[in-house]
């Protein structure tokens, strides 16, 4: 599995995540990945999938405003208070018209912009293995830890947090 996220903060950060790979090739995960991404550009891209893609996710953007415009909303508002100046707010809402601009670009531009925000710019390249071992040991580490907070709070003491927690529910649950 490949997810692909870009995390619009101050800097833009792009990150790739393989899951499910096979032990074998975790040392030439990284290799391949820029294998297939070289493959890309020397072969073009298939522009009607990439049409098609564009397209779904102007479908998918509206679906997410008309189904929960406070939401997208929010997001929106509380990016550019962080990271833009007013200047971040104009872009985000004209979403839509940026996929239709998208929708006319060629295949040299998409080359180009592959380039340009991953093959020429430097990376981090982060492997983590998964560790039965340590996963175990965590696991057990989590269960001792509940054990003694159990032991040190006593069932009165827990009953006493339940209520603070259900009060703390019922007072952010006000309409």
């Amino acid at each position: 599995d490949i997810d692909y996220d870009i995390i619009d903060n101050l800097d833009c950060v792009r990150t790739v995540q393989f899951s499910n790979v096979s032990e074998d090739l975790y040392s030439e995960l990284k290799d391949i990945f820029f294998k297939v991404l070289l493959d890309v550009i020397e072969q073009g891209i298939d522009m009607t999938r990439m049409k098609t893609v564009i397209h779904r996710l102007s479908q998918e953007l509206m679906v997410d405003m008309e189904d929960d415009p406070s939401v997208f909303a929010s997001d929106c508002i509380i990016s550019d208070f962080l990271y833009g100046k007013g200047n971040h707010l104009k872009p985000v809402f004209n979403e839509l018209e940026y996929y239709a601009q998208l929708e006319e670009k060629d295949d040299s531009f998409w080359i180009s912009l592959l380039k340009d925000t991953v093959l020429n710019l430097p990376y981090v390249c982060v492997i983590a293995l998964p560790n039965d071992k340590l996963s175990a040991k965590l696991a057990t580490e989590d269960e001792n830890l509940l054990k003694q907070r159990k032991k040190n709070y006593g069932k009165d003491g827990l009953m006493k947090l339940d209520k603070i927690l259900e009060d703390a529910k019922k007072e952010n649950n006000i309409e």
